[in-house]
């Protein structure tokens, strides 16, 4: 039986604005982004199940399917809010804290940079979730936070950052990726292999692909290089700020899957 390529495709984009499917056949999907300091405890995600009525049915359990490379994760059951989306019979329960489990991010100490690692939640039910993260850590001597002044009278006073409303790089539906079937390494299919990469993606300002650097490879080159190919003189819809278009980093994931 000829191998298939399993149908989907999906690109989650940043501060959970939902996500666009494609044409083509393989997942594409933007992991969750942190930003944090070193050395710093940073709660990344919540995990919970609760019953209908808000009562809890069990706590879920927290699986590191790939550990950060420069830091470690931290487990813990608290007391949290909830986040059900309004179309949820459960959208109720957000507004008092429940039991949950808190996944937490901790970088090494002095390191400054990327970080990636996924999770996966383990429910009551037996039904489970994966979640892939990519953290930014800084170096907080050198971050640019709010500093406090002195005023002329002798009064502390706060500088306030500009707030700077943005939205995020999004397909072009007149040129998605080129993934799936029609580009699958023909090498690739014979050898059976697949696997995914994770990339950042350069978007210029005019929705050019600047750039796209692999951060983490699929353990094959001929993929590794489709991941790239897949986005080599292709374009986005750019990111704004304040409704101008602006050039931004992100990161990318790409899926090769085959099925039989």
């Amino acid at each position: 039986m000829k191998s298939r390529i399993i149908l989907v495709a999906c690109l989650f984009a940043i501060l959970n604005n939902g996500c666009v499917s494609t044409p083509r056949n393989n997942a594409a999907s933007m992991p969750i982004e942190k930003t944090t300091f070193s050395g710093t405890v940073q709660p990344v995600y919540y995990f919970y199940s609760l019953n209908a009525d808000c009562t809890p049915n069990g706590l879920p359990t927290v699986e590191v399917v790939k550990a950060p490379s420069h830091g470690s994760i931290q487990v813990e059951n608290v007391e949290g809010f909830t986040g059900y989306p309004s179309t949820n019979q459960r959208y109720q329960c957000n507004t008092q804290k429940r039991p949950t489990v808190v996944a937490a991010y901790i970088s090494e100490k002095a390191f400054v940079g990327t970080d990636t690692f996924t999770l996966k939640g383990i429910f009551p039910s037996g039904n489970t979730t994966t979640k892939e993260f990519v953290v930014s850590v800084e170096d907080p001597k050198s971050s640019s936070l709010i500093q406090p002044h002195t005023t002329q009278g002798g009064q502390l006073e706060t500088a306030p950052k500009s707030v700077n409303p943005y939205t995020p790089p999004r397909f072009d539906p007149a040129q998605p990726p080129r993934v799936g079937s029609d580009y699958y390494p023909p090498e690739s299919l014979l050898a059976k292999e697949q696997g995914r990469c994770l990339l950042t993606i350069t978007v210029a300002a005019d929705g050019r692909i600047k750039d796209a650097k692999i951060l983490q490879g699929s353990g094959y080159p001929r993929l590794d290089q489709a991941c790239l190919d897949a986005f080599e003189g292709g374009h986005f819809i750019p990111a704004t700020s304040n409704g101008v278009p602006i050039e931004m980093t992100i990161p990318f994931q790409v899926v090769w899957k085959l099925a039989n």
